[in-house]
């Protein structure tokens, strides 16, 4: 008996039919159920998914505290505008999630004058162990040289700094010993900037770091 010819095109849709399937969206981790996933790895000496979920909760404090941070920092001064950033999810890079457990995380945000070339840049560092030099660095003014000077803000300390031949100022605030501020300034001067910083300012943004 001869057999029927199939056209080689039918057999491939017909193998395409078969194969295709709708992904959905991957839903967003939950921090309980994430360090749930992470215990009960542990307890069946799974390893591998225990650090893989624990680097997901991670990411998950990361991203929160990112936020949280964010909205402690000072709203763009008269004049001025935030410069909008593109952000990062902790939780979608493990290496980042594994980097912000060893050296602390990051989160920074840019100012802009709105009609002239001015510009404030502001770096947070919370929880790096690297701040620890600087702090025994702000202990001793005779270290900070003539260009240097040191601002208090209660149990706070910062060093305000005159770079480029007073075209930039920068001011390095020391938060409890363990988190470091960085503020670059160009096109103001330093009577603007500690006017940014107020103690008010810095409260607020001690209060999200250490909560």
């Amino acid at each position: 008996m001869r057999r029927p010819y199939i056209p080689l095109a039918l057999c491939a849709a017909a193998a395409i039919a078969v194969a295709q399937e709708r992904v959905k969206p991957k839903s967003a981790a939950d921090f309980p159920k994430t360090i749930e996933a992470a215990s009960k790895a542990w307890t069946a000496g799974h390893y591998g998914r225990c650090l893989d979920n624990l680097r997901t909760a991670i990411g998950l404090v990361s991203n929160k505290r990112a936020e949280a941070i964010r909205a402690a920092l000072p709203g763009a001064p008269a004049g001025f505008e935030v410069v909008p950033e593109r952000k990062t999810d902790a939780t979608a890079n493990p290496y980042l999630s594994g980097v912000t457990a060893m050296v602390g995380s990051n989160v920074t945000r840019k100012y802009r004058e709105t009609d002239g070339r001015a510009s404030m840049n502001v770096s947070v560092t919370s929880d790096s162990p690297m701040i620890g030099m600087f702090s025994t660095y702000a202990a001793n003014p005779a270290l900070l040289g003539p260009d240097a000077e040191l601002i208090k803000y209660g149990s706070h300390t910062a060093v305000l700094r005159k770079e480029g031949g007073g075209k930039q100022h920068t001011l390095q605030l020391l938060i409890e010993g363990k988190h470091m501020c960085e503020t670059k300034l160009r096109g103001r001067d330093d009577e603007f900037l500690l006017k940014v910083w107020n103690q008010a300012a810095v409260d607020k943004l001690a209060a999200a770091l250490m909560n």
